[in-house]
């Protein structure tokens, strides 16, 4: 019994490999954001590394960040340009309208509306990057395809705020947390985002043959 647990596929084993996988990963994950516009192409990278090399266990680890990386960096860079724009626009209108209402002013109440739709945007961002590192599409159709399948799962999108907050307060209160916490919501995200883009998303011929992306 033992024996089984500790071989070399055993789940002791397993588990460590996916859990230096994951590590190494948000190293490569945080040497990609250093540029800060590459954070959503970093994003894009650590997803597509962790579908094909942590959980299928396919290429190597180093390979498959940066082969996804230099693959959506054009458009990933745009799409996030868009997505930082939209989300200052909108923090922006939270921070007036708080203030309006703690004024006593009635339309300050609009504060929740501009906060819903960062929480929309910070989804959608999500969904995109996830989407890119699995297809490719023009600019406009990602975001749009993108933005209808995060409508149609309400659940997921529950899960993957639950799990922002969490990684958000961990790293707040525990700095170091940031060598894991991308990682490891990346992998918390990973099988539910896969079971909803491989439904709603038309994959390509030879995707559906070999079961790999891009």
């Amino acid at each position: 019994m033992l024996n089984q647990l500790f071989a070399y596929d055993g789940v002791v084993s397993r588990f460590l490999q996916k859990f230096w996988k994951c590590f190494a990963l948000n190293l490569f994950f945080l040497l990609g954001c250093v540029p800060v516009l590459t954070i959503g192409t970093s994003f894009t990278a650590m997803y597509y590394a962790m579908r094909k090399n942590v959980m299928d266990e396919r290429g190597h680890l180093t390979g498959a960040f940066w082969d996804g990386f230099k693959g959506n960096l054009k458009q990933s860079v745009l799409t996030q340009l868009v997505f930082v724009a939209l989300g200052l626009l909108f923090a922006e209108d939270v921070y007036f309208f708080y203030h309006q209402m703690k004024a006593g002013n009635s339309i300050g109440l609009l504060w929740v509306l501009f906060a819903l739709l960062f929480v929309l945007l910070v989804l959608t961002a999500i969904y995109t990057y996830c989407y890119m590192a699995r297809i490719e599409n023009t600019f406009k159709n990602t975001i749009k395809d993108s933005f209808l399948i995060m409508f149609l799962c309400p659940a997921q999108n529950l899960k993957i705020v639950i799990l922002l907050v969490l990684g958000g307060l961990a790293v707040y209160l525990f700095l170091p947390a940031v060598f894991f916490v991308p990682s490891l919501t990346c992998f918390l995200i990973h099988k539910g985002m896969e079971k909803t883009l491989g439904k709603y998303m038309i994959l390509p011929e030879e995707e559906r043959c070999d079961g790999d992306a891009r």
